[in-house]
C-alpha cells in the first residue's frame, strides 16, 4: 500500500473516531446543561438573570475575546505542524510562549479592571453585588483562558474522547452545583444562595475543569512520539500564525460584537437587565440546540482541512466541503424549522414564556439566522485554511464595524429587535464568503438537497401549526397533558419530514457511502430511513 493512500487512511479514520465519540457524548452534556440552565432561569429573577449573564457571561466573554488576539483559535492550524517540523519538544516550547503572551496581556487588563473597579461598577450599574461579580468575573476569565487553550491543543490532534470525557465531567459539576447552591431562598431543595450561589458553581467548576485540561494536555504531549531531527527553523511559520490569529482575533471580535455578550454591556450601561434576560433565554435555548446538532462535527473542520493543505491533496477538497455541509444541512434545516413552528409550545411547557415576554420571538429569530449561519461556515473555514485572508477580513470587518449601529438599535428597541440585527449580521458577514470560496476552489453548494431538506420541512411546519389548537401546550394544563401534546406534534413533524424527503430522493448514492463508512451512532437507523 501507498504512503498517499495510508495517509488518506489515517486521515478518514481519525475523523471519523472525532465524529464517533462527538455524536456519543453529546446526548448527557445536552440533558445536564439544559436542566441546569432551567434551574437558574426558574430560581432567579428576571433583572437578577439578566445582571448575572452580564456581569459573569458577557464580561468574562468581553474580556477573553478583547486580549484573546485570536491564539486559541490559531493553534488547532500550526500545532499539527510544528509536531511535523520538531516534534514533542518544539509543540512544549510553542506552547509555553502562546501560554505566556495569552495571559501576560490578559492578566494586565484584569488587573486594570480591579485597581478601578469602583469605576467599572458605576458604569455598568452591577449594584450591591458589583465587587463580587467583578472579582469572580475576573478569576472565571483567568481559568477559562488556560483551559480553552488546553482544549484547542486536544482537538487539535482529534482528541475527541477526551475532549468530550471532559465537557462530561465539567456539565455534571457545575450544574450539579447550580442545582445545590442557587434555588431554596422561598422553601424547597438547595441553599438559597441566589445570583452568588450561582457564581460559586461557576467559579468551582471551571477550577476542576482547568485541573482535568492540564493534566489532559500533559499526558497528551507525553504521548507524542520523538523526533531526532528537531532542528527545522519557525521564522517562517511565526510570520503566518500571526497572520492567522490576527484574521482569527478578527473574527473572534465580530462574534463578539454580534452577540448578547456585547448587547449585555449596551444594556447594562443603560440599566435594562431585564431586557437583557430575555435576549440571554432565548440565545441559551436556541445555542444549545443548535451546538447538539452540529457536535458530531464539532473540532472537526479546521483539522481536517489543515492536513488537506498541509499535505497538498487538494482533490480531498470538494468532498469533503460536500459531505460537511450536507450532514449540515441534514442537521439543521429540519429541525430549525422544526424549532421555529413549537417555539411557543416548548417555552410554555418550560414556563419561561410569561417570565420572559419577549423571549419567544427572539427565539424564532436567532434560530433563523443562527442555523443559516451554521450552514455556510464551511467556506470561511477553508479560506482561513488555505489562508486566503483578505476577502475574509473584509467580510469581518462588515461585522465589526457594525457595533455603532447594533448600540443605537439596541438603546431603544426590544429584544426582538436586538436578535433581529444581530442574526442578520452574524449570517451576513459569512454568507457573503461563500460565492467566492465556490469560485475561487471549485466548490458547489448542494442547492438540490437542500431543497430536498426544506420543502418538506415547510410541509410539517404548516401541518403543525393547523394541528396547534387541538393539541395546545398551556401552562395551566397538566404537565403530563402538555408533554404529550408535545410529543404528539414532534412525532407528526418527524413523519412528515421522512415521508417527503424520501419522496423527493433522499441522500445522494455517494452521501450513503460515505455515511456507511463513518463510525457514527444510528448509522443502520439513518440509512434506512433517509
Amino acid at each position: 500500500m501507498s504512503g498517499r493512500a495510508t495517509s488518506q487512511r489515517s486521515l478518514s479514520e481519525r475523523v471519523a473516531g472525532a465524529i464517533f465519540w462527538n455524536t456519543v457524548a453529546f446526548p448527557v452534556k445536552a440533558a445536564i446543561k439544559f436542566m441546569a440552565g432551567l434551574v437558574v432561569l426558574w430560581t432567579l429573577t428576571r433583572a437578577e438573570y439578566g445582571l448575572f449573564q452580564a456581569a459573569i457571561g458577557s464580561l468574562v466573554a468581553v474580556i477573553w475575546t478583547y486580549t484573546g488576539l485570536g491564539i486559541s483559535a490559531s493553534i488547532l492550524k500550526f500545532v499539527p505542524e510544528v509536531m511535523e517540523r520538531q516534534g514533542r519538544v518544539g509543540v512544549g516550547r510553542f506552547l509555553r510562549q502562546l501560554f505566556t503572551l495569552r495571559l501576560a496581556l490578559l492578566l494586565s487588563v484584569v488587573a486594570l479592571l480591579n485597581v478601578f473597579s469602583d469605576s467599572v461598577i458605576n458604569l455598568l450599574h452591577l449594584g450591591p453585588l458589583g465587587l463580587w461579580l467583578l472579582r469572580a468575573g475576573s478569576a472565571i476569565v483567568l481559568i477559562r483562558a488556560v483551559t480553552d487553550t488546553c482544549y484547542r491543543v486536544l482537538t487539535a490532534y482529534f482528541r475527541q474522547k477526551t475532549t468530550n470525557t471532559l465537557d462530561i465531567i465539567s456539565a455534571l459539576v457545575q450544574p450539579l452545583l447550580i442545582v445545590v447552591l442557587v434555588p431554596g431562598a422561598n422553601g424547597g431543595w438547595g441553599f438559597g444562595f441566589g445570583v452568588q450561589g450561582a457564581i460559586a458553581a461557576l467559579l468551582i467548576g471551571s477550577t476542576i475543569d482547568l485541573l482535568l485540561a492540564l493534566y489532559s494536555v500533559r499526558r497528551a504531549l507525553n504521548q507524542l512520539p520523538h523526533l531526532k531531527t528537531q532542528s527545522w527553523p519557525l521564522q517562517r511559520l511565526w510570520q503566518r500564525f500571526a497572520a492567522s490569529a490576527f484574521m482569527n482575533y478578527i473574527m473572534d471580535l465580530s462574534i463578539n460584537i454580534t452577540s448578547p455578550d456585547f448587547v449585555a454591556l449596551v444594556l447594562l450601561w443603560y440599566a435594562r437587565p431585564e431586557a437583557l434576560a430575555d435576549l440571554e433565554a432565548s440565545w441559551n435555548q436556541v445555542m444549545i440546540l443548535l451546538t447538539y446538532l452540529v457536535m458530531p462535527l464539532s473540532g472537526i473542520y479546521v483539522p481536517m482541512f489543515s492536513e488537506i493543505f498541509a499535505k497538498r491533496e487538494d482533490a480531498k477538497l470538494k468532498p469533503a466541503y460536500a459531505t460537511l455541509t450536507r450532514a449540515l444541512l441534514l442537521a439543521t434545516v429540519p429541525a430549525g424549522i422544526g424549532f421555529i413552528t413549537l417555539a411557543p409550545q416548548v417555552f410554555e411547557l418550560l414556563h419561561l414564556a410569561d417570565k420572559y415576554p419577549y423571549a419567544v420571538t427572539s427565539a424564532q429569530v436567532l434560530t433563523l439566522f443562527m442555523f443559516a449561519e451554521s450552514i455556510v461556515v464551511v467556506p470561511h473555514v477553508i479560506l482561513m485554511v488555505y489562508e486566503r485572508y483578505r476577502i475574509v477580513l473584509a467580510s469581518r470587518l462588515l461585522a465589526v464595524c457594525s457595533a455603532p449601529l447594533i448600540a443605537w438599535v439596541v438603546i431603544g428597541a426590544s429584544p426582538v429587535a436586538a436578535a433581529l440585527i444581530i442574526g442578520c449580521l452574524r449570517f451576513g458577514s459569512r454568507a457573503v464568503l461563500t460565492p467566492y470560496a465556490c469560485r475561487h476552489f471549485g466548490l458547489r453548494f448542494p442547492w438540490r438537497f437542500a431543497l430536498r431538506l426544506l420543502l418538506p420541512s415547510l410541509v410539517f411546519a404548516v401541518v403543525l401549526m393547523l394541528l396547534e389548537p387541538w393539541l395546545p401546550v398551556r401552562s395551566a394544563l397538566p404537565v403530563w397533558r402538555n408533554v404529550s401534546d408535545l410529543c404528539a406534534l414532534v412525532v407528526i413533524g418527524l413523519s412528515i419530514f421522512l415521508i417527503g424527503f424520501k419522496t423527493m430522493g433522499g441522500l445522494d448514492d455517494a452521501d450513503r457511502k460515505r455515511l456507511a463508512t463513518m463510525r457514527i451512532p444510528f448509522r443502520s437507523l439513518v440509512l434506512r430511513h433517509l
